[in-house]
């Protein structure tokens, strides 16, 4: 696998969430498909931040994980609130995502 498969499986995957009502604002890939230092065992992280989560976050788990098995099991979720997103939030997996992912655009 390389970098491009791991963005379209992520693509993939945000449509399948969109399908399921989940409005998902921002998708960030990260680690080791970002830094470029994955190999055939590297899961797929990827920040995923939508209003949904300010408020409700652990009601949609289930739902992350599901979809992980139609799209890919490679995928690790990352549900973040838009409010603890756009704040300055201290969270290490945030920061580094902020800082060391890339960037999908949501259609």
């Amino acid at each position: 696998m390389v970098r491009e498969d791991a963005v379209r499986i992520a693509r993939q995957y945000i449509a399948l969430l969109s399908d399921h009502g989940l409005n998902i604002t921002r998708a960030i890939l990260f680690g080791s498909f970002a830094r470029g230092d994955f190999n055939d065992g590297s899961d797929i992280d990827l920040l995923l931040v939508s209003p949904a989560f300010d408020t409700d976050k652990d009601s949609y788990y289930g739902l992350l994980w599901k979809l992980t098995k139609i799209s890919d099991y490679k995928i690790e979720p990352v549900p973040v609130g838009e409010e603890l997103f756009n704040r300055d939030s201290g969270f290490p997996i945030v920061e580094i995502a902020k800082h060391e992912g890339y960037e999908l655009k949501i259609a």
